[in-house]
């Protein structure tokens, strides 16, 4: 129908008819998840149809889509030299400072132009379930560990449903919007 709303009542019925099957649950989810991007800013929105993401918006998207971060407080800011004039300032200032992707500490950069990785998506998302209030016990890999291996990284990856398995991880590989949404999803149904 092209309506995410319409899904998702449509799911939900599907879901309340037959309890016992666990793949209404996640339509159910997946159609409010496409609601909440329809419903997004419209520059925004188009992020996730992107082949491949910057730093830039895959902050964007982070910034939009997890819970709690536009609202977050940061009680001791960091300055990235080099997005004081980028139109998405704001968006990458939230996720530097609430340390969800790393700045550059020597040059004092978050290098908003270049490809981000898919270890450092992932990182970024599991620092969010390591923030929660319980965090989930798929991140306790990383407890006490700022800066976890890429293996590491992978693995908790897996561990929480975010990818299915390691192979899938390519940690240095670029990432797509469509990916980056899934993961986002993905990481929001873990959090309390």
């Amino acid at each position: 129908m092209g309506q995410p709303s319409a899904a998702i009542e449509i799911f939900q019925e599907l879901q309340r008819r037959h309890p016992n099957e666990p793949r209404h649950a996640d339509q159910v989810s997946l159609a409010k998840f496409r609601w909440r991007v329809q419903n997004l800013p419209t520059d925004v929105r188009r992020l996730v149809d992107t082949p491949e993401l910057t730093r830039a918006e895959f902050a964007v998207l982070v910034y939009w889509l997890v819970p709690g971060v536009r609202a977050a407080v940061v009680s001791s800011p960091h300055i990235a030299s080099d997005i004081l004039d980028h139109p998405h300032r704001q968006e990458m200032m939230r996720v530097a400072n609430l340390q969800l992707l790393d700045l550059d500490e020597t040059l004092r950069r978050f290098n908003p132009d270049w490809a981000v990785r898919r270890s450092q998506a992932l990182k970024a998302l599991e620092r969010v379930l390591q923030r929660a209030q319980p965090a989930p016990t798929c991140v306790a890999g990383l407890a006490g560990n700022p800066s976890p291996s890429r293996e590491a990284v992978c693995g908790v990856a897996v561990a929480c449903g975010l990818l299915p398995e390691t192979a899938d991880c390519l940690p240095e590989g670029g990432l797509s919007g469509a990916d980056a949404a899934a993961w986002i999803r993905r990481t929001g149904e873990l959090l309390p």
